[in-house]
């Protein structure tokens, strides 16, 4: 389906960016001893019992990994809720049978619904009281719902003790002291690469064009290159010289700055050339599938749908730059609507506290998804796989989008001017100028 930043990132107040997302998974940070939780480090749903491998039967009702319990519903919770979300094939399946398994061994009921469009949807629905008790996005849009009257506040309701997350993790389910959710992992995008046509990932700018050289012949179908021209993806090469979109501490736009020019430039002018000519997200991520192109940036959404082997790291460097992509924290949000209704609230929370503090799912989420754990538990990337590593290079060196409402009235207008310098029709300082205009406008 087509997709754009809203629908497509899939998931810290404000959180520093590269120490903050490093901090989710630095094994420093906690104590917590993975090798010998008894789950086996393999990744799996483990196999201890029909549900999983949770372990739940304890006599107290909670289920622990090492130190870590997992926070089961409490007694006498025995409503209903709706989770909304915009996962699709693997991540979807996956979610699917946490939900069932939820369902299986406790009294509250969670119904899941894949909602395309979900900003969209979220922001009619809620209002209307038509929309769901909560629902998983990115860290970026706390701010904005918030203000907008979305979200709901349940700091005084909540069990989870914050300490269960690493680094900065917790702030990103906080706005202006408003505990507002729940965050489950941290994400960004890296190079992933085919295997079968690469051998080793490239480093530098000047392997990775010989490669793409080597295998770019779009008669043919083949293709040097793929990612979506979106914001969100190529925000790492408009940072890689020290160029920003918008600077939520100043107040502002970076748009139209020399540095920030410059990367989008080695888009327009190195990457692009390499790409097909559809620059949108299905028609990019569909060519790597199948399989016609040795490189794609992606996020750990899109590792579930590989059918051939593949690799993951940092993206190469540019001359003299250096990538540094938006990183983010994939949140459980509380809605508004739970502050109608009790019952259907404490169903939807005793959920969320049960998904983000149980090990195994987590663990199923980073070995099957390549999604980056914020439980401490999982906080050495070398017990969650190569996927996870493979990601760590731009986690670490990557910055945080910005969370406040002002951010979500740059998307659009970068996107959509970048595009005209895609095509042609800009430069690509006319069309950072021209952005910056309307961005400046939407905001008077």
């Amino acid at each position: 389906m087509p997709m754009d930043r809203r629908t497509l990132v899939k998931y810290l107040g404000t959180v520093s960016a590269a120490g903050a997302l490093a901090g989710c998974i630095n094994a420093e940070e906690t104590d917590s001893g993975n090798g010998d939780d008894g789950n086996g480090g393999d990744g799996g749903n483990g196999d201890e019992d029909a549900n999983g491998g949770n372990g739940n039967g304890d006599d107290d009702g909670s289920d622990t990994d090492g130190e870590w319990e997992t926070l089961e519903p409490e007694e006498g919770v025995t409503g209903s809720a709706t989770l909304w979300h915009d996962r699709e094939s693997a991540e979807q399946e996956l979610l699917a049978d946490v939900v069932d398994e939820f369902n299986d061994q406790y009294e509250p009921t969670i119904s899941l619904n894949q909602v395309a469009d979900i900003d969209d949807r979220t922001r009619t629905a809620i209002p209307a009281g038509e929309g769901p008790e909560g629902f998983e996005w990115a860290h970026d849009w706390a701010g904005t719902y918030w203000e907008e009257g979305l979200l709901s506040d349940q700091s005084d309701n909540l069990r989870v003790d914050m300490e269960t997350f690493t680094g900065d993790a917790p702030n990103a389910i906080e706005w202006e002291g408003n505990v507002v959710g729940l965050p489950h992992a941290a994400e960004t995008t890296s190079l992933i690469y085919n295997t079968e046509l690469v051998d080793e990932p490239p480093e530098t700018f000047e392997e990775l064009e010989a490669i793409m050289d080597e295998h770019h012949d779009p008669d043919g179908g083949m293709y040097g290159f793929t990612f979506p021209i979106d914001p969100y993806f190529y925000s790492g090469y408009a940072h890689a010289y020290g160029g920003f979109y918008y600077d939520e501490e100043a107040d502002e736009l970076g748009l139209s700055n020399e540095e920030t020019v410059e990367g989008l430039e080695f888009v327009v002018d190195e990457l692009y050339p390499y790409m097909p000519r559809d620059f949108g997200y299905e028609a990019q991520a569909n060519t790597f599938q199948s399989g016609n192109a040795p490189f794609t940036i992606n996020g750990p959404w899109a590792v579930g749908n590989l059918g051939f082997e593949y690799g993951i790291a940092g993206q190469p460097s540019p001359p003299g730059g250096e990538p540094e992509p938006y990183t983010g924290i994939s949140n459980i949000y509380f809605a508004s609507a739970m502050d109608d209704d009790e019952e259907r609230a404490a169903a939807f929370r005793s959920f969320a506290e049960w998904f983000v503090t149980n090990v195994d799912v987590q663990r199923r989420q980073a070995d099957e998804l390549g999604y980056i754990p914020v439980h401490a538990a999982l906080a050495d990337a070398d017990e969650t796989g190569d996927d996870v590593s493979g990601f760590m290079t731009d986690i670490e060196r990557g910055r945080a989008m910005p969370q406040g409402p002002k951010m979500d009235a740059v998307w659009d207008p970068l996107g959509e001017e970048f595009e005209e310098a895609i095509n042609g029709n800009k430069s690509v300082q006319e069309a950072m100028d021209d952005a910056e205009d309307r961005i400046r406008d939407n905001w008077d």
